[in-house]
C-alpha cells in the first residue's frame, strides 16, 4: 500500500514538473525572441580600438556585457549543486524527501549528461 502511494505520489511530481518545464521553455523561447529583436536595434556593444582583430566567437562572449560569468566547468559545481539540493530537501517534511531526491538526481545526471559534450567553458 505503501509503495502505491509513494508510485502515485511521484507520477504527480513528475508530471507537475513536466508541466512547469514546459511552461518555462515556453517563457524562455519567447523572450530570447523578444531580446533578440530588442538587440538588433541597438549600436553595436563593442567597438575594438586595437589592431588586433577579433574573431567571432570573441566578439560574441564581449557582447554578452560586463556582468556575465564565464561558464564553469560541470564536475567543478556539480558537488556544491548536490549539497544545495541535498540541504534543501531536508527541509520539507520527511514524506516527502524521497520524492524529491528522486527527481533531483534525476535532474542532476540530465545535467551531466548534457554538459559532457558541451565544450563552451574551455573555449571561453
Amino acid at each position: 500500500m505503501h509503495m502505491i502511494i509513494d508510485k502515485q505520489l511521484r507520477d504527480n511530481m513528475e508530471a507537475q514538473y513536466r508541466t512547469l518545464n514546459k511552461k518555462l521553455d515556453t517563457l524562455s523561447n519567447s523572450n530570447s525572441k523578444y531580446n533578440k529583436q530588442k538587440a538588433s536595434q541597438f549600436q553595436p556593444k563593442i567597438i575594438n580600438l586595437s589592431n588586433t582583430p577579433l574573431t567571432k566567437e570573441q566578439t560574441d562572449i564581449l557582447s554578452l556585457g560586463h556582468s556575465y560569468a564565464i561558464e564553469k566547468e560541470p564536475k567543478n559545481y556539480i558537488n556544491e549543486l548536490i549539497i544545495d539540493t541535498e540541504v534543501a530537501i531536508r527541509q520539507l517534511e520527511p514524506k516527502m524527501q524521497n520524492t524529491y531526491r528522486y527527481l533531483a538526481a534525476k535532474q542532476i545526471k540530465q545535467i551531466l549528461n548534457s554538459n559532457r559534450h558541451n565544450t563552451h567553458h574551455k573555449r571561453q
